[in-house]
């Protein structure tokens, strides 16, 4: 049997979160009963309605502990296999694992030093003795093989989505909580994380003063190290906003903009795109000329004069350019590809 770690149902709900989320959702749909069971640590604050994956709480606490000890222990007693789909996978027994990206490594200043060691150091011990690796582009196979000497062909892209988006209620929420009702803004979101480089943003409102941007997004954990922010008349931020706000945000976005310097796969201009945003700028670095090829602008992340909102004015997603990046990222694809690996064939 597949044993899912379940240890992101215990914490509040960022791109890595979602995948973990969404992936099981498909699996379910797809496994029979008895295949696939989701093991997940006390405190869960998210609920899935799944009917063919059967939910096991064990343990006593919801740390790194209950990942490195509790689960694969509770794995190897039964006799089974663990998939591990966001932070870190188990030293004993890694099974199967997806690493989203390496940020730790090729941009340390975003974390602890700490943070940023461990991270390496389990990589290290674990990825050549995972029974198969997933990651989320072709960018972060690279990555993986690159700098850990990783052969290609044990590792498989699932590409990630935001087409739950489209199925949630676009409920009409009042923006006055945030002063945006009736607004035109440019929208980001991300965490304040430094390499989501989050000051070109205020960078920009400063070269556009007559412009709106809104920016959405947390705080991120003590490990990880988060930009300061001036205070702009024309910089709004919402803090952590939940799914129906967020949908409420992009729907009623003008544009939406997405600096980031390092990125595994980048979910939110994807989210921008299907919930109707028509005009998105994004930084040039690989993974975005690998995942957004069409209707968007590019800006050098460095450079401030890089970014012309004229530019991003003329450049638009078509109805039918929309419709392409939803078919070719989804959910339920990425979770054939896992159920196919880990259970049909159980590498």
């Amino acid at each position: 049997m597949l044993y899912i770690n379940g240890r992101f149902l215990t914490q509040r709900v960022t791109g890595v979160q979602r995948v973990g989320i969404e992936l099981v959702k498909e699996l379910d749909k797809i496994a029979s009963p008895g295949q696939i069971e989701m093991v997940v640590p006390p405190g869960s604050i998210h609920e899935l309605e799944l009917k063919n994956i059967e939910t096991k709480t064990i343990g006593k606490r919801a740390d790194n502990f209950w990942v490195q000890w509790t689960f694969p222990v509770y794995v190897k007693r039964h006799k089974g296999c663990g998939i591990t789909f966001t932070g870190l996978c188990p030293m004993i027994s890694p099974g199967y694992f997806m690493p989203h990206d390496v940020t730790f490594k090729r941009h340390p200043e975003s974390f602890s030093r700490k943070f940023a060691l461990m991270y390496d150091i389990v990589f290290r011990l674990v990825l050549g003795r995972c029974r198969h690796i997933f990651t989320v582009s072709d960018f972060s196979k690279g990555e993986l093989t690159d700098l850990y000497g990783l052969d290609p062909r044990k590792i498989t892209v699932v590409y990630n989505s935001s087409n739950q988006l489209i199925e949630r209620e676009n409920k009409n929420l009042n923006q006055d909580k945030w002063g945006l009702q009736g607004k035109n803004y440019i929208l980001s979101v991300s965490s304040k994380n430094l390499h989501k480089n989050q000051k070109y943003i205020l960078d920009c409102a400063r070269k556009y003063p007559e412009q709106l941007f809104v920016i959405a997004g947390g705080s991120v954990p003590k490990s990880f190290h988060e930009v300061n922010f001036d205070k702009l008349s024309n910089v709004v931020l919402t803090g952590y906003v939940n799914d129906d706000e967020l949908k409420n945000l992009y729907a009623n976005a003008w544009g939406f903009i997405f600096p980031s310097i390092y990125e595994g796969f980048g979910i939110p201009p994807l989210e921008a795109i299907v919930t109707g945003v028509k005009h998105i700028a994004l930084s040039d670095i690989p993974v975005f000329r690998e995942i957004y090829r069409e209707g968007v602008s590019y800006f050098n992340p460095y450079d401030i004069e890089s970014f012309d909102l004229n530019e991003m004015k003329r450049t638009e997603i078509t109805d039918e350019a929309r419709q392409r990046y939803m078919k070719k990222y989804n959910w339920h694809d990425g979770a054939e590809q896992i159920y196919r690996i880990a259970v049909e064939e159980g590498y």
